[in-house]
């Protein structure tokens, strides 16, 4: 007939509540983040194109094709940590290991550029985007939450 209140429920949902507001938050301004960098940087490139220089991503191509690949590398573990999500159920590495050990990668990857001399062919970009992505996945996950985030 009469329910008992349990405490630890009630305290349980308005955590999971008050998280899932935090994270909105956190999902918008990132959102937001992005969007004005990416308006910056086309911004930006139109004056380099207008100007008669080369654009950004000649630049960054040019680069990444022949000492600097690391560069493939961290856009596949960006577009895996932004775009792809994993249940919060998931394992998880802690934060600060995972970011240190895809740090130390970056670095070591960084460091064999430096000692290649010929250009990497176009299907090795491909390995490391696609290695990054993986990394990045499993390594740092953006999460879901019980909730759908709108």
């Amino acid at each position: 007939m009469f329910k008992l209140i349990n405490i630890k429920e009630i305290f349980q949902k308005f955590k999971e509540e008050a998280h899932y507001k935090k994270t909105k938050k956190a999902i918008r301004l990132t959102q937001i983040v992005i969007i004005i960098i990416c308006a910056l940087l086309l911004m930006f490139n139109f004056h380099l194109i207008f100007g008669g220089q080369e654009p950004i991503g000649e630049i960054i191509n040019k680069y990444a094709m022949n000492k600097f690949f690391v560069i493939t590398w961290i856009w596949g573990i960006l577009a895996s940590h932004l775009f792809l999500t994993r249940k919060e159920k998931a394992k998880k590495v802690p934060d600060l290991t995972a970011i240190s050990m895809l740090l130390m990668f970056s670095v070591l990857i960084f460091l064999l550029g430096l000692f290649i001399e010929e250009p990497l062919p176009w299907y090795m970009h491909i390995v490391l985007l696609v290695f990054g992505g993986v990394a990045g996945f499993f390594l740092w996950p953006q999460t879901l939450l019980g909730k759908e985030v709108k």
